[in-house]
């Protein structure tokens, strides 16, 4: 029996409008820079650079070279699979 890679598994899955959604959401939600652009970078895989730009704007080579994103660049992947940054007061512990 063959065994896939967990990434190339991931990547396959996110292919998936719904998919790939869910994974953005936990993504920002974790709050942390890295993961979020990790998560952005196997989206792009897995839809491929041309179609990202389709959807986000930008030239096919900004989402397949994507190293240090802008606020609005962030913003714009996010508004293709109909999600948005937000800010949000943190709760008082009591």
């Amino acid at each position: 029996m063959k065994y896939r890679k967990f990434k190339d598994v991931l990547i396959e899955d996110l292919k998936e409008f719904e998919a790939a959604k869910a994974y953005l959401l936990c993504a920002v939600e974790e709050e942390d820079d890295d993961f979020l652009l990790e998560a952005i970078r196997l989206i792009v895989k897995a839809w491929g650079p041309t179609k990202i730009s389709e959807m986000a704007g930008g030239s096919r080579q900004k989402w397949n070279q994507l190293k240090n994103p802008t606020y609005q660049t962030v913003s714009d992947f996010l508004a293709a699979f109909e999600l948005r940054l937000g800010a949000f007061e943190k709760s008082q512990s009591a």
